[in-house]
C-alpha cells in the first residue's frame, strides 16, 4: 500500500490565504461612502497593501480575495497580471462566514468536493450503523480517515489494534466535544462497531489494514482535507507585511490548535497612541486577561473543516463591536442557550466589569478581578462554544491590529502610515524573536520593552 508523507501542517510548509474584502450591507459601516478595501492610501487602495504583503510572504501559496469581483479586478489588475497562478478573486456572498467558506473552497481545484464514491457509501450504509442523516455519515468517514492519517504518520500500511483504536477514539472524542446535538448517534456508535461492521478494515497477521487500496486512498485524501488550514486576514490592515505573516505562522507551529487567533497587547499598542509630532493616534478597547490586556490582531490560522459551531462564530462577528448594551445583551442571550451557559455568563460579566472599572478610572479594582481571568480558561471556553480547539498567540507586529473601523481611523493611518511602520519595526527589533514558552502565549513581550515605564494614556 502506497503511503504519502505526513500531511500535518508545519510552519515550513506553505498554506493558502483568504483575504476578506466584502462590501458591508449596512451603509453606516462604509467609510466615506465606500468599501474600505478601496480607500486610497498614498495612491494605492488598502486591499493592494494587504494583497502585496500576502504575495510577498514565502509562507503563503495561493491568495484568494473575496469581495465585489469587478471592483477588485480593477483595483488589483496589475497584481493579477503578475501572479496569474497565485492570485484569484471570488465574488462575495452576504455573510462573513460564507465568504470565508467560499474562499476556502476556492483553494481546492475541485471545490473541496471529493468525487462521490458510491462503492464506499454502499459499504458504510450496508453496515449496522444508525445512519439517519448526512452528518452521521460524515462522522463515520472522518473516524476511518483518522486511521488513514495514523498510517501516513507512521509510514505503515497496517497498524496494531491498539493504535487504530486510539486514533478512532480521539476522533470520536472530537465530535462528541463539537456536536452536542449528535448525542443519540454518538451513543449508538463505538470503535468495535466500526472495526467489525464497517466492511472497511480487516485484521491480518501484520495488523489492521484497509481491505483495499482504493479505500485507503479515499480516506487518506479525506483526512488531508479535514486538516487543511488557511490563513485569514482583512482588507483594511495596511501595516501587515510578509515578515508579520511569517512570524505569526512560526508561532502557530508551536501550538496545537485548529483556530489560532493573533493578538496584540496594550504594552505594544500603547506606542501607537500617538502619531507624528505627538498628535493623538488610535486607541482601542482591550480584553483584559490575567496575563495581559489584548485585542485581536487581524491574522488567523483556521482549519475550517474542524470548526463545529460556525453559525455562532458568524453571530459573534455580527455583534463583535460591543459598544452598545443591546449588542451585549443580544450576544449573552444567544450564548446562554448553550450548554456552557454558566461559565460563559461568568466570564462575560467579569470581562465587561473589568472594562467598565478601567474606563471609569478604577484600574486597581479591575486588575484584582482580572487575576481570575486566565488565558487558558478563556481559550477553553471559546473552544467549547465554537466547537473547535481555539488558541490565542501574541504577535510582535502589533500595528496589524490597526484596521479601519471609522473615518477617523483612516485619517490617522493615512497621516502616520510611514511613521507607524517605523515604530512597528523598532518594536519587533526590541522584543526579538521571543516565542511562546511553557504554555504562555500572551504577555510575552512586556519585559523586553525598554520604554515600558513610560506613562500609558
Amino acid at each position: 500500500m502506497k503511503l504519502e508523507k505526513d500531511e500535518r501542517w508545519r510552519a515550513d510548509e506553505k498554506v493558502d490565504a483568504v483575504i476578506l474584502a466584502g462590501s458591508h450591507r449596512n451603509p453606516k459601516r462604509l467609510i466615506k461612502g465606500q468599501n474600505k478595501a478601496f480607500l486610497q492610501l498614498m495612491g494605492k487602495p488598502l486591499i493592494a497593501y494587504v494583497t502585496t504583503a500576502c504575495l510577498e510572504s514565502d509562507r503563503l501559496n495561493r491568495i484568494v480575495v473575496v469581495g465585489p469581483r469587478n471592483a477588485l479586478e480593477s483595483a488589483l489588475h496589475l497584481l493579477l497580471a503578475q501572479y496569474p497562478n497565485r492570485l484569484m478573486i471570488v465574488q462575495q456572498r452576504s455573510r462573513i462566514l460564507e465568504n470565508v467558506w467560499n474562499g476556502f473552497l476556492a483553494t481546492f481545484p475541485d471545490g473541496n468536493n471529493l468525487p462521490v464514491n458510491r462503492r464506499i457509501e454502499t459499504l458504510l450504509l450496508g453496515g449496522h450503523f444508525p445512519i439517519k442523516k448526512k452528518a452521521h455519515l460524515n462522522i463515520i468517514v472522518s473516524v476511518y480517515s483518522a486511521v488513514a492519517g495514523q498510517m501516513i504518520r507512521h509510514q505503515r500500511s497496517a497498524l496494531e489494534k491498539g493504535s487504530v483504536v486510539a486514533a478512532m477514539e480521539r476522533r470520536f472524542d472530537e465530535f462528541r466535544h463539537r456536536f452536542e446535538r449528535q448525542e443519540w448517534f454518538m451513543g449508538k456508535m463505538g470503535v468495535e462497531t466500526l472495526l467489525t461492521d464497517g466492511h472497511i478494515l480487516q485484521e491480518t497477521p501484520s495488523g489492521i489494514r484497509f481491505r483495499e487500496q482504493f479505500l485507503f486512498d479515499y480516506f487518506a485524501e479525506w483526512e488531508r482535507r479535514f486538516k487543511k488550514p488557511i490563513f485569514i486576514t482583512g482588507s483594511d490592515v495596511p501595516l501587515i507585511s510578509g515578515p508579520a505573516i511569517a512570524d505569526f505562522l512560526n508561532r502557530c507551529e508551536r501550538l496545537s490548535g485548529d483556530f489560532i487567533v493573533s493578538t496584540a497587547s496594550l504594552e505594544m499598542l500603547r506606542f501607537f497612541y500617538y502619531g507624528k509630532n505627538k498628535k493623538p493616534g488610535i486607541l482601542r478597547p482591550y480584553l483584559s486577561l490575567r496575563e495581559a490586556h489584548i485585542r485581536a490582531c487581524n491574522m488567523l490560522l483556521v482549519r475550517p473543516n474542524r470548526v463545529g459551531n460556525k453559525e455562532l462564530i458568524q453571530e459573534s462577528f455580527g455583534i463583535r463591536k460591543m459598544t452598545e448594551w443591546r449588542n451585549i445583551i443580544a450576544l449573552f442571550g444567544k450564548l446562554l442557550r448553550l450548554s456552557s451557559r454558566f461559565q460563559t455568563l461568568r466570564m462575560g460579566l467579569l470581562l465587561h466589569l473589568v472594562a467598565m472599572l478601567r474606563r471609569y478610572g478604577y484600574v486597581s479594582a479591575g486588575d484584582r478581578i482580572r487575576r481570575h481571568l486566565r488565558t487558558t480558561e478563556f481559550e477553553e471556553l471559546l473552544s467549547r462554544l465554537f466547537m473547535t480547539n481555539l488558541k490565542l498567540v501574541e504577535s510582535p507586529y502589533s500595528g496589524v491590529s490597526l484596521d479601519v473601523d471609522t473615518e477617523a481611523d483612516f485619517e490617522k493611518l493615512s497621516e502616520n502610515f510611514d511613521y507607524w511602520k517605523t515604530v512597528q519595526d523598532e518594536l519587533v527589533e526590541k522584543v526579538g524573536d521571543r516565542m511562546p514558552d511553557n504554555g504562555r502565549t500572551i504577555g510575552i513581550f512586556s519585559d523586553a520593552l525598554l520604554d515600558r515605564n513610560d506613562p500609558i494614556p
